[in-house]
């Protein structure tokens, strides 16, 4: 296993000052959008009270939320890491949060591709561990679409001052919205989709395609479940996967890409990392 660089995270905070809430609100957590699938209104004074008591940062409006998507393998995690240190250069106290589940790396670290780690909090919902980042100046989200209350946990942040910076998927295998990042762009003060490089052709890359058989959303995984493809080889290419060798998913795709004379210079990304 190659080495890990790691960043060590910022000092530990001073404890922020507490304010009595203005208004009373019920304790149980909104959801990001209704039963229909039409989304919450989290943009008016009323609810920026409401999730300034629920999730307890103090209304100033002095934040911003920074959003960061995009496709698998565009290098979202590092810009992630790479705003955080800017901050961090600057004497920001700078927290990151991770999604509980994915422990592809690390249980405790946000990991990207090439081992570049730093401490995170692990969490499956924001608001269980929001009052142990009230004294952090900026906060970095990893995986935001795993989040089910992403939008109000940004939108009480960035209200309450923080500078949130989410990473996340834009889109499932399937191409389809991923839990409810779309929902912040309106809400974010920068927005910016990254991509990677087609893993068959080379050509840009916007789109995950899941090269094995399992058909529910959530699964977790990297080169050995997902590569990253343009449009033309996300809607005309086979990928049948063997675990016990890529032979099958090359052969199959080389048939494929007989007019493609960048497939060649591409075929070995295709087997699962090795650590």
């Amino acid at each position: 296993m190659s080495d890990i660089a790691t960043i060590e995270p910022s000092a530990t905070p001073s404890t922020p000052k507490k304010s009595s809430p203005k208004a009373s609100c019920s304790s149980t957590p909104s959801n990001s959008s209704k039963p229909n699938g039409e989304a919450i209104n989290v943009s008016t004074p009323n609810s920026a009270l409401h999730l300034s008591n629920q999730y307890g940062f103090p209304l100033n409006y002095n934040g911003q939320i920074q959003l960061i998507f995009g496709n698998m393998f565009a290098g979202k995690t590092s810009e992630l890491l790479r705003r955080l240190r800017r901050y961090q250069y600057a004497q920001k106290e700078t927290v990151l949060v991770k999604y509980i589940n994915d422990d592809r790396y690390s249980k405790e670290n946000v990991s990207t591709h090439d081992l570049v780690q730093q401490k995170a909090i692990p969490t499956d919902r924001l608001e269980k561990i929001a009052s142990q980042l009230l004294g952090y100046h900026v906060i970095g989200i990893d995986e935001g679409q795993f989040f089910p209350d992403l939008v109000e946990f940004c939108e009480a942040a960035a209200n309450g001052g923080k500078i949130v910076i989410v990473s996340a998927l834009d889109g499932t295998f399937q191409r389809k919205q991923f839990g409810n990042v779309l929902s912040l762009v309106p809400m974010a003060e920068s927005v910016v989709k990254l991509k990677a490089v087609c893993m068959v052709c080379g050509k840009d890359a916007a789109f995950s395609k899941r090269i094995t058989d399992e058909q529910q959303t959530e699964v977790i995984g990297g080169s050995d479940k997902y590569i990253a493809t343009c449009r033309k080889c996300y809607m005309t290419r086979n990928t049948p996967y063997s675990k016990k060798s890529k032979s099958v998913f090359q052969d199959s795709m080389l048939e494929e890409h007989e007019e493609c004379s960048d497939y060649s210079e591409h075929c070995e990304i295709f087997s699962p990392q090795k650590h």
